[in-house]
């Protein structure tokens, strides 16, 4: 017996490794890559960190026109929200745009958006979210893509690129948008680049890293404009997981 049950066990560990295409029964497909995949799909799919906005969004009647990934890996909470909208859990038709500057997580970004569900639906950049313009170092590691950045992080080892910021400001500053930013600590950068160019933000949710900036500096430029904070879904000590809604 406890031969079989180690036997199981390998057996799921080496499933975990090959690629997983799942498909949903509203049409929409999503793969996943390794081991490593398959735990931030399943993070993302079904835990409170990212489910438990969506009362709030269903609750607010907010229509949004356009959903702005910043660090979207592998795409997965895109296409959460893509499978909430096909569900009719949110009534929205939204056009995507998926930013994420990690060579290995865009390639497979690109896999999950190449089928018929999105044509014309969406736009996705290789590029790094921060600032407005110009280059940044770029650490990318090859065992946790999803966690590359532009900080060099205690032991995390990582190819050093530079890479071009992109400008969202014509996507988040017209409209209405839903802003998710998991930028790995650029978040505060961001949020004083583009104090004023956030009009067309109707929700943001934001994964703050408490030990690579000012939250609470951050939090009252983000009040200042009117984006207010509705829920925390995930607090750690040096990370939190928040939606902030338009007044």
């Amino acid at each position: 017996m406890n031969m079989l049950i180690d036997l199981k066990k390998i057996f799921h560990s080496l499933t975990l490794r090959i690629p997983q295409r799942i498909a949903l029964r509203n049409g929409l497909r999503v793969t996943t890559y390794s081991t490593a995949d398959n735990s931030l799909f399943w993070s993302i799919f079904t835990s409170d960190e990212y489910l438990s906005f969506v009362p709030y969004l269903v609750k607010s009647d907010i229509e949004i026109k356009s959903v702005v990934d910043c660090g979207a890996a592998c795409g997965y909470f895109s296409l959460l929200v893509e499978h909430l909208c096909l569900s009719k859990v949110l009534k929205w038709t939204p056009q995507y745009l998926c930013v994420e500057p990690a060579k290995q997580n865009f390639t497979k970004l690109q896999d999950n958006f190449n089928q018929p569900i999105f044509a014309g639906r969406h736009e996705l950049v290789q590029a790094a979210i921060g600032q407005r313009s110009g280059y940044v170092t770029f650490y990318e590691s090859s065992k946790s893509p999803w966690s590359s950045s532009v900080n060099l992080r205690p032991g995390l080892s990582g190819e050093k690129t530079s890479i071009a910021y992109y400008d969202i400001a014509p996507f988040v500053n017209n409209g209405c948008c839903l802003l998710k930013l998991d930028i790995e600590g650029s978040e505060f950068s961001f949020i004083e680049s583009y104090f004023d160019q956030m009009n067309g933000v109707g929700a943001m949710i934001i994964e703050w890293h408490h030990d690579e900036g000012d939250v609470n500096k951050a939090k009252q430029l983000l009040d200042k404009i009117g984006l207010i904070h509705v829920h925390t879904s995930r607090r750690l000590d040096r990370r939190s997981v928040e939606l902030y809604m338009r007044k």
